[in-house]
């Protein structure tokens, strides 16, 4: 089985955490030939590890991490890579890969001149 972890940063705001939840469906539509996981990387639930090993223990034997993350901080450069990297040793027969972040991409670009543009305010 294949699957995909989302993996946000996390939050302690409701708002920020409910708008995570709401991507996950759509990558899900996008890609109905994987089982497509929630996660965060710290301060709240689900947490990365925890669907890690639930991932595991279901018998996924090909995961993908796609930091939903836009800029290359600490857990990108590090933290990340690290954990998956003691997973790979743990779980030798299981392959694990990690995407890129989001990143300096022309879309994000794209995304931020359309809300100019159109006035997209939220205050």
């Amino acid at each position: 089985m294949k699957g995909i972890i989302i993996l946000g940063h996390g939050s302690r705001n409701k708002d920020s955490i409910a708008e995570q939840n709401q991507v996950i469906p759509m990558i899900q539509e996008m890609l109905p030939d994987y089982t497509v996981r929630n996660a965060f990387f710290q301060l709240c639930e689900p947490k990365f590890e925890d669907i890690l090993n639930e991932m595991i223990q279901d018998g996924f034997q090909d995961i993908t991490v796609m930091p939903l993350l836009l800029f290359a901080g600490v857990h990108v450069q590090t933290d990340i890579p690290e954990l998956i990297q003691e997973y790979r040793s743990q779980y030798p027969d299981i392959s694990f890969a990690l995407t890129k972040h989001i990143g300096a991409h022309k879309k994000i670009a794209e995304i931020a001149v359309e809300r100019i543009v159109d006035g997209d305010i939220d205050a």
